[in-house]
Formats: structure tokens, C-alpha cells, sequence
């Protein structure tokens, strides 16, 4: 036990960013299983608590796409040529595009 709290003690800072880093990954793959036309009717009906989960995600890392940047990197494709656009958008015009 001893031994335990030492390296506690020599690493809570790794240890930390790991276990945020593990949380907030899980997290966000949870709030994965829902679709865009349900979170806009989740965020009308309660907008604090869409917004405290926009936060979290974005606080966060998300395993999706950290593979897909993973996978598009290895097979040394461009990031525009990979892109991670919900469908609810797809019809959308970024400020690039007007």
C-alpha cells in the first residue's frame, strides 16, 4: 500500500491526465449513440445541460475521430479529403464556400 501511494505521489499528474483523458473518451463515445435531430430536440428541452455536454466533448478527446486522424495520417490522406461532417449539415455552406 505503501508502494502504491508513493508512486501516487511521484505521478498524480500523468495519473490524472490519463484517468480525464480515459473518462472523457468513454463519454463522448456514450454520447455517440444519439443523432443530430435528437440532440436538437434534447437541446430545446433542456439547453443548460446540452451545452455542459457540448463542453465536456469538447473538453475532452473523441475517439472516433482521433481514429479517423489516426487512420487518414497513416495512409498519408489530407484532412480535407477526409471530412467529418454530420449529415444534418452536409447541405450546409461553411464561410469558406460562400
Amino acid at each position: 500500500m505503501q508502494d502504491m501511494i508513493q508512486f501516487y505521489d511521484a505521478n498524480y499528474l500523468i495519473i490524472w491526465a490519463v484517468a480525464w483523458l480515459l473518462l472523457s473518451a468513454l463519454f463522448n463515445v456514450l454520447t455517440r449513440f444519439k443523432t443530430p435531430e435528437q440532440w436538437v430536440e434534447f437541446g430545446e428541452k433542456y439547453p443548460r445541460v446540452q451545452n455542459v455536454i457540448r463542453l465536456m466533448r469538447a473538453l475532452g478527446i473523441d475517439p472516433v475521430k482521433a481514429i479517423k486522424a489516426l487512420g487518414a495520417f497513416l495512409a498519408g490522406k489530407s484532412a480535407a479529403t477526409t471530412p467529418d461532417r454530420p449529415p444534418i449539415l452536409k447541405n450546409v455552406k461553411t464561410d469558406k464556400e460562400n
